[in-house]
Parts: structure tokens; C-alpha cells; sequence
């Protein structure tokens, strides 16, 4: 989240906007102020989360009404307006959910997280925008299916084309010429990705998108132009704020600036990394379908069930007119299912027991609550690392799993499937990734309050990147080399040292990550916290409000003791 009036004023905004959402629904649904054209009926509520708390002027004005009176006196600014919403509607709607899907699935095109956004959010406003224009077209001149589709798809694409070309085009002007910042992972991260510029983008791509709505008469295409500025609104604030503020700040550990951050949630749904993962992603994909198609079976036969009863004077209605082969029937297309899939998962589980060469790295990963510990090698090339598990690319790695309290799950979607980590057993589990890049990982079994915040990433490097960073990791600290930094060490040494461990100082817990190298690392905390040293501060001092529940207390610290302490901290890079 960024500071300042650009986070606050487009959540308070997007605030009011639904809730006028909600009032304009609650009118026409509840309080029965249906539209004379069905599909305005849902086209006002949709109007206001782009147009906020102005267009509940323009609803109880002359929008509301519109259902019981005559259209031939309407002036030309309102009956532009009118016809222009439903397309607003349809292009708002569009962009919001194809941003949504494309941010949840992490869809990129050609490798371009950018041109996958960009096309998701396309399709989406075109096939909903022509679907608004066909219930609004077909209904008003009698059209037929076919017809109504054609005249929606005439109206829709040039108009559509040009609006969205001229959105995006205006945010990648704004970015200063980097695509990836007006339409990247920090979608409003900078002064260009404001509430104010996404405004300016709409205004733009509807400025566009007017000239190819002409009908013939320059004074009504004006009229047209300018009525349809009212309805640009803030339509890419609630299309394209929300996911930026679910999405994390990226902060790249030292030595790594060529890897992609970890994608987001959902996104192995659609892809897999690994040899490990592309058995168990096809699996999903099968049992999803499976799923879905059970579901549509049940809704149906409960609508048929709802509208298309028995007669109840039919005693015996279960065995007259073949009721019974209904359920011998469906009882057996259910068993040779659930068997077909019993056997999938079988042959799933034993295409991915074992790796197809010798592995070429092994680490030991012991799972604590709430966090990971990472074990390289042994004898004096070994060293520990914390939450970060950094492996070569395109080679087999053996993953030997432990525990120190309680049962855990040790899971990188796009990598491997799940295994347990449980007291007292070592579990084996083997990942490979085939291209450089960060993944993601989770414990999956729940161990505990802090269960959901038990996070780590998997490093994919190239072999020569994987041996510069372990060479590093190797290395002890430095000693101390300022007078803060020196006193810094001495707090160090007695209020952490009897849980963390630095080698090369006396500091030689067991039960804390090993901080050697903290700096390196992107985030800490599990994978709660990026990185940085004000977080790390921030984080050391108020543990306890940031992951309630942890092993380690808060640290009270004077100022003095915290600018000692964080230049020690500074030199474990």
C-alpha cells in the first residue's frame, strides 16, 4: 500500500460508489422501479460504481423515470446519455473482471504479464458490451437472434476498438514509456497509475471512441461526444485499483535482479513448471471438470425436480414409469467415475514418485512453527538459509522433509504436489523447475495459528547464478567494522543470539532462522514482509501485532538500541 491521498481517495470513492451501487439495485429490484428496456435495469446499478454518488443525480433525475414516460420529448443530451450507458456499463464490467481473472491466474501472452492483462480485459469488455448493445438493440427494433446479434457486433466493435485502444494507450503515455508500470504488477504503484490518470485514460479512450459512433449528422455526433464524457468516470479505477491492492510490493534480494517475482494465487491452475507438477496439473484440470459437470447435473435435475413434479396422487410414482432405472442408472455412472478417477490418481502418483535422473542437489528442509529452515550440504561447505529454498534450473532436486514440532505440508504448486513434514519421519520429495524465475510455496497441512502465514519461495537460477549466491551463502559474517555496528552486535549477542544464529560471531541459536545473510532475502517473517530495513525494524519490534502467536516476543528497544542493532543487521548481506 502507498501513503497519501492516492490509496485514500480512490478507496473512499470506490466506497461510495458501491454503496450507491447498492441503492440504485435496492430500487429497481426491490422497490420494483424496473426499466422499460430490461437491460437498463441492470445497467444503472452497474453505471454507478463508475460514476459514484453523481450518478444517483442522474437516476432519480430523469433515470428512474424513464419506464413510465414518453422518449420522443427527451432532449438530445439525455437520450445520448442514456444510449451510451449501457455500453459503459458493458465495457466497466468487461475491464473489471478480466483484470480480476487475468491478476488471479497470473495469465501473461508470450511471456508478458502486461499483454495478457491487456487482452483479458479486451475480450471481456467486447463480448460483454456486445451483449448489453444486443438487449438493448434487439428488443427495440423487433430483432430475431441472429439479427440482434449482427446490429450489436456492428454497433459494438469499432466504438469498443477505439475506446480501449485509446485507454490503454493513454496509461502506457502516462508510465512515462514503461508498459509494465501503468499496467504491471504495481498497477497503481506510481503517480502515472492514479485515480486521477486512470480518469484522464477513460476520458482519452472515450474521446477516441466517439468519432466512430457517427450517425450522420456532425451536431449529433458532438452531442453524442460530449454526453458521453459524463459516463467515462473513474470505470479504470474500479477495473484496475482493486487488484493492485491485493498484490504485494516486490522488493528483488541482492544478486537476483533477473528473476520474476512469485506469480499470484491460483495461478498453478493454469500452469506447471516442472515434470514434477505437469501430472498433477493435468489431474486438476480433469477433477475440475468432473466438478463442475456434477454441479450443472445437480441444478438441473433440482430445477426439473422444482418445476416438473410428480403427481401426488401417484402412490406409487418411484417404481411406475421406470423411476428406479433413473437411480440404478445414475448409481452406476457415479461408481465407474469415482473408480476411473481413483485409478487417474493412482497413475498420477507414480509418474511423479520418482525423478527421471539421479538428483543433482539434496537439501533438508525442517519445518517450525511458523517457519522453514533450509540445510545445505554438510561438513564445512554447509549452511542454512530461512524461508528461501534456492535450487538450479532444469535438474532434479531432492527435498528431504522434517519437522520440529508438529505436523506441517510442504507444497510449491507450480513445482511438485504435497508432502507432509511430520514429527519424527523424513519424507522425500523431489522438484525441478525448467525455466529461472521465483515460485511460490505453502504449508498446506494446518499447524496452528500463524498456519496461513507459513510462506517460502523457491529460487529457480541458472547453474552459474545458483553457485555465485550458495559461494555467498557460505561465507561468515563480517565483523563489525563502526562503533555502532559493534554495539549493535554486543545487543545482538545477548537478547537474540539464544534462538538465532550468525556465523562467524557467538550467536548460535537453533530455534530462529539463521541470519547470516539476512539482507539477502527478499522477505521475511515467512513470507509475510518484504524485506526492507525500515519493515525489518518495524517487524523485530512488534512481532507479535504483525504474526500473532510467534516463538519470538517483541523486542523493546530504545531509539539508541535500534539504530545499534539495525547497523550490526546492515552488515548481513
Amino acid at each position: 500500500m502507498h501513503d497519501g491521498w492516492s490509496d485514500v481517495a480512490p478507496a473512499i470513492w470506490l466506497a461510495i460508489s458501491v454503496l450507491s451501487a447498492l441503492l440504485v439495485y435496492f430500487d429497481v429490484w426491490i422497490a420494483s422501479h424496473r426499466q422499460r428496456m430490461a437491460i437498463m435495469s441492470a445497467v444503472w446499478p452497474l453505471t454507478m460504481l463508475y460514476w459514484g454518488p453523481v450518478g444517483l443525480l442522474f437516476y432519480f433525475s430523469f433515470g428512474r423515470s424513464t419506464s413510465a414516460t414518453a422518449q420522443h420529448d427527451v432532449p438530445m443530451w439525455r437520450a445520448t446519455f442514456l444510449g451510451a450507458t449501457h455500453c459503459g456499463a458493458g465495457c466497466a464490467l468487461g475491464d473489471f473482471i478480466g483484470e480480476w481473472l487475468a491478476f488471479i491466474f497470473a495469465v501473461t501472452i508470450a511471456g508478458s504479464e502486461l499483454t495478457g492483462r491487456l487482452a483479458c480485459a479486451f475480450v471481456l469488455a467486447y463480448l460483454i458490451g456486445v451483449a448489453f448493445q444486443y438487449f438493448s438493440i434487439a428488443p427495440m427494433r423487433g430483432l430475431g437472434l441472429r439479427d440482434g446479434i449482427m446490429a450489436a457486433v456492428k454497433a459494438d466493435t469499432l466504438s469498443l476498438l477505439a475506446y480501449e485502444i485509446g485507454m490503454f494507450g493513454c496509461m502506457i503515455a502516462f508510465a512515462k514509456g514503461d508498459p509494465t508500470e501503468a499496467y504491471g504488477r504495481d498497477v497503481l504503484g506510481k503517480d502515472a497509475n492514479s485515480d486521477g490518470c486512470r480518469l484522464c485514460d477513460d476520458v482519452s479512450g472515450q474521446l477516441l471512441a466517439n468519432p466512430t459512433r457517427r450517425e450522420g449528422e456532425d451536431v449529433k455526433s458532438m452531442r453524442r461526444l460530449l454526453a458521453r464524457l459524463h459516463w467515462s468516470g473513474v470505470a479504470g479505477a474500479i477495473a484496475f485499483y482493486a487488484p493492485s491492492v491485493c498484490a504485494n510490493d516486490y522488493a528483488t534480494p541482492n544478486g537476483h535482479e533477473a528473476l520474476v517475482p512469485a506469480r499470484t494465487p491460483l495461478a498453478y491452475f493454469l500452469r506447471s513448471e516442472g515434470p514434477a507438477a505437469h501430472p498433477v496439473l493435468h489431474l486438476n484440470w480433469v477433477l475440475t471438470a468432473i466438478c463442475c459437470l456434477v454441479c450443472v447435473a445437480i441444478a438441473v435435475m433440482l430445477a426439473m425436480a422444482m418445476f416438473r413434479r410428480r403427481k401426488q396422487q401417484d402412490p406409487r410414482a418411484l417404481t411406475s414409469k421406470g423411476g428406479t432405472r433413473f437411480v440404478f442408472v445414475s448409481t452406476a455412472i457415479s461408481t465407474v467415475t469415482l473408480m476411473g478417477i481413483a485409478v487417474y490418481m493412482l497413475v498420477v502418483l507414480a509418474e511423479v514418485a520418482e525423478p527421471p535422473s539421479e538428483p543433482a542437489l539434496t537439501v533438508t528442509v525442517t519445518a517450525y512453527d511458523w517457519w522453514w529452515k533450509v540445510d545445505y550440504g554438510d561438513g564445512p561447505s554447509q549452511f542454512t538459509t530461512a524461508n528461501e529454498l534456492h535450487i538450479p534450473v532444469g535438474v532434479p532436486v531432492l527435498v528431504r522433509l522434517k519437522s520440529a514440532d508438529v505436523i506441517h505440508a510442504f507444497w510449491v504448486p507450480e513445482l511438485s504436489g504435497k508432502t507432509q513434514a511430520i514429527p519424527g519421519v523424513v519424507n522425500r520429495q523431489w522438484i525441478q523447475a525448467d525455466r529461472p524465475g521465483v515460485f511460490r510455496g505453502q504449508c498446506t497441512q494446518y499447524c496452528g495459528l500463524q498456519h496461513a502465514h507459513m510462506a517460502f519461495e523457491v529460487y529457480a537460477q541458472p547453474e552459474a547464478a545458483f553457485e555465485r549466491w550458495a559461494n555467498a551463502q557460505r561465507e561468515t559474517a563480517p565483523a563489525p567494522s563502526t562503533v555502532q555496528a559493534v554495539r549493535g552486535a554486543k545487543l545482538f549477542e545477548e537478547r537474540c543470539a539464544g534462538c538465532h544464529a550468525v556465523r562467524g560471531s557467538r550467536a548460535s541459536g537453533v530455534q530462529a532462522p539463521d541470519l547470516t545473510h539476512v539482507l539477502s532475502r527478499r522477505l521475511i517473517a515467512a513470507g509475510s514482509v518484504v524485506n526492507t530495513p525500515e519493515n525489518l525494524l518495524h517487524w523485530i519490534q512488534n512481532v507479535q501485532t504483525i504474526k500473532p502467536g510467534s516463538q519470538m516476543p517483541n523486542m523493546k528497544l530504545t531509539s539508541a538500541e535500534a539504530t545499534d542493532l539495525m547497523a550490526y543487521l546492515a552488515t548481513l548481506k
